[in-house]
């Protein structure tokens, strides 16, 4: 189906502004990674060495997150994913399937595919080994709208929200309201230049070699978010 992302237009998430979080997400329907999720940019804090932490970086790391700056116990929705977890551990009765599944308890917080499997939101955060076909290039970009500020998903409302994760020298990642110049370069390469103005056939009209999939996924009765009106 192609890319696909989570959007909501409560106050309160992401960016903490609405108009930017839209403009957040159709930077991934466009191809753009989370600035803060590329491995390239992490490193192993001295403390969690011995801690199951794996980061898969090109080798030509650049210190702009440490692992020590992730706080996830901070995330909303951490004591319930750790408890439903939790829960599978105390009711499995299989001495190998309660041992695999403690050490994904145990990595519910440094691995984004465990935290992923549980719905964890963690895995928003943490760096990727499998970028998934998003772009992430070899320039740090700090101004970059793709990038969480620091209270993105942490307890809270709005600017009162707990700090998930700061830079590597514990500065807050501030929120973003509009694309950086880098994030339009991005664009720019993917994409070229603007072409110029060509009106398309819409695909609804009953020419349209698309029609039918598209009365198809709405048969389906999909829906992204959780907005006012109950649609997207």
């Amino acid at each position: 189906m192609g890319p696909y992302t989570y959007l909501s237009d409560f106050q309160g998430i992401g960016q903490d502004d609405v108009n930017a979080n839209v403009a957040h997400e159709l930077g991934h329907v466009w191809g753009l990674g989370h600035e803060h999720q590329n491995p390239n940019w992490w490193k192993i804090s001295s403390q969690d060495l011995m801690s199951g932490w794996s980061i898969f970086s090109s080798g030509n790391s650049e210190e702009h997150f440490q692992t020590s700056g992730f706080n996830c116990h901070n995330l909303k929705d951490y004591n319930n994913a750790h408890a439903k977890l939790q829960a599978k551990i105390d009711a499995e009765t299989d001495t190998k399937k309660k041992a695999d599944l403690q050490l994904e308890f145990d990595r519910l917080c440094i691995s984004p595919v465990v935290a992923g499997k549980y719905g964890f939101s963690a895995s928003e955060w943490l760096p990727l080994a499998n970028t998934m076909n998003m772009v992430l290039d070899s320039n740090f970009d700090t101004d970059s709208l793709m990038m969480y500020p620091s209270g993105a998903g942490g307890t809270g409302l709005s600017n009162a929200r707990a700090t998930v994760m700061t830079f590597a020298d514990g500065s807050a990642i501030p929120n973003r309201l509009a694309p950086s110049g880098q994030d339009v370069d991005r664009l720019i390469s993917l994409y070229g230049t603007p072409a110029s103005s060509q009106t398309g056939e819409p695909y609804g009209s009953k020419s349209s070699k698309w029609r039918n999939q598209l009365k198809k996924i709405r048969s389906m009765n999909f829906r992204a978010g959780d907005t006012r009106a109950g649609l997207c």
